[in-house]
């Protein structure tokens, strides 16, 4: 799944600890700039679809929140 709008400041590992509410994380990528800094989005990737329909659940909570 594809996340947007991310702060800048915000780390894969931290991304991973979040969606791990969700379910087993196989892989979180930050994506960053020829510089090295964070473009605000990150790619996440789970074992099961399932699992990232948790996800987009929770982060539609959030947003509601």
């Amino acid at each position: 799944m594809c996340i947007f709008q991310i702060d800048y400041k915000v780390t894969w590992k931290k991304l991973k600890d979040v969606f791990k509410l969700a379910g087993n994380v196989q892989r979180v990528e930050v994506m960053q700039s020829k510089d090295g800094k964070s473009r605000g989005m990150a790619t996440v990737s789970f074992d099961t679809q399932l699992e990232a329909l948790q996800a987009i659940c929770i982060l539609l909570v959030f947003m509601c929140i």
